[in-house]
C-alpha cells in the first residue's frame, strides 16, 4: 500500500513536545508510517492565531530548523521541494516529506517573505487558520480576500506554492477564484451535506476545485466526519461517495490532520490507515480508485504543478 497525505501537525506538535519524529507516542512518526512504500507525508508549520507579525515567522523558522535536525538525524527521509524530488521518492519506494504552512499570517503582511517560504521548500499555504490575517477571513472570523491578500496570490501562483483554502471562510474562498486563476487545494476538509460543519466544502466549492484541476485531502476528524466524537469507517465513506458523485474521483486524496485533532477510535494512527484500504474494498470500491485516493491523485497533482 502507498500513502500520500496532504496535512498533519506533527511537526510544530513534536516540537513543541520535545520529542522525535522518528519514534514517539503521537499519531504519526517516521518509523510507523515507513510501512506504507512509497510514503510521502506534508508536514505544515500550523500557526496559531495568537501568533501574528514577527512572532509568526520565526515560529516558521523556529519550526523549519526542527524539521531540518530531524531529517539529518533520518537520512531515509528525503525533503520534497520539487516534483522531480517527489519521483525520486516513488522510484525508490521511499519516504519523502513535503512543507506546508498552515495560517497565511506567517507571512507578516510582508509580500516579500512568499519567496522566503519558496526557498525552504514550502510548496502549499492554508491561507487562514481559523481567525482573519492579513491575507483574509477564515471559518470561524468571516471576512473577504484583502489587498494584500490580493497581491500575494500571483506570488504564491509564481513561486509554485498553491494555495489552500481549507479553514477559508465561504466569501474568502470565492474571492480567492476571482483573483486567482490556478489550481486550488482543500488539504484536509469534507464534505458539507455529508456533515454541515462550518470546516467542510459545500458542493458549488468542491466542483470550483475540480473544475481547475485541484484537490481536496479527506480529514478523519470525527467532528468533521459525523458530527460526533467518534466516527466509523462508513462515515468516512459516505463522504468519499458524495465527492465521487459530484464527478471527483481523481480529485479526492487523504489529508489525515493527524496530530491536529482527535482521531476516530477506528484509525488511531497512522499503521491503522490500512483498515480503511480494506473497507473501502469490501465496499465494492474499484482498486484503481482506492490506490489513487491513497496515492495516485496526490502525486499526479503535484506531477502537474512541476515546480
Amino acid at each position: 500500500m502507498r500513502l500520500f497525505d496532504l496535512h498533519c501537525d506533527t511537526l510544530t506538535e513534536a516540537m513543541n513536545a520535545g520529542v522525535e519524529l522518528k519514534e514517539n507516542k503521537m499519531q504519526l512518526s517516521f518509523d510507523r508510517g515507513s510501512k506504507y512504500a512509497p510514503w510521502v507525508q506534508t508536514m505544515a508549520v500550523f500557526i496559531p492565531d495568537r501568533f501574528r507579525g514577527q512572532v509568526a515567522w520565526d515560529y516558521f523558522v523556529q519550526s523549519e530548523a526542527f524539521l531540518t535536525a530531524q531529517l539529518k538525524k533520518n537520512p531515509g527521509v528525503k525533503r520534497c521541494r520539487t516534483a522531480a524530488d517527489l519521483q525520486n521518492v516513488q522510484d525508490t519506494n521511499g519516504t519523502g516529506v513535503v512543507l506546508a504552512v498552515e495560517g497565511g499570517a506567517v507571512l507578516m503582511g510582508d509580500r516579500n517573505k512568499v519567496s522566503a517560504l519558496a526557498e525552504c521548500g514550502v510548496r502549499m499555504m492554508t491561507l487562514t487558520w481559523n481567525g482573519a490575517n492579513e491575507i483574509g477571513g477564515g471559518c470561524h472570523e468571516p471576512g473577504g480576500l484583502t489587498d494584500f491578500g490580493r497581491e500575494v496570490l500571483p506570488l504564491m501562483q509564481q513561486y509554485h506554492i498553491v494555495p489552500d483554502i481549507s479553514h477559508a471562510c465561504t466569501q474568502l474562498f470565492w474571492d480567492v477564484c476571482e483573483a486567482y486563476d490556478g489550481p486550488l487545494m482543500a488539504t484536509h476538509s469534507n464534505a458539507w451535506p455529508v456533515c454541515n460543519h462550518v470546516r467542510n466544502l459545500r458542493d458549488d466549492q468542491f466542483r470550483e476545485i475540480v473544475r481547475r484541476g485541484g484537490i481536496v485531502g479527506l480529514n478523519l476528524f470525527p467532528v468533521f466526519l459525523s458530527g460526533q466524537r467518534d466516527a466509523s469507517l462508513e462515515d468516512l465513506y459516505r463522504h468519499i461517495a458524495h465527492f465521487r458523485d459530484l464527478g471527483g474521483d481523481k480529485a479526492i486524496a487523504m489529508g489525515t490532520d493527524f496530530d491536529g485533532a482527535p482521531m476516530p477510535s477506528c484509525l488511531p494512527e497512522i499503521s491503522a490507515l490500512e483498515r480503511l484500504w480494506e473497507y473501502l474494498l469490501a465496499r465494492n470500491m474499484d482498486e484503481n480508485f482506492v490506490r489513487g485516493l491513497f496515492y495516485d491523485h496526490a502525486a499526479a497533482f503535484f506531477a502537474r504543478l512541476g515546480g
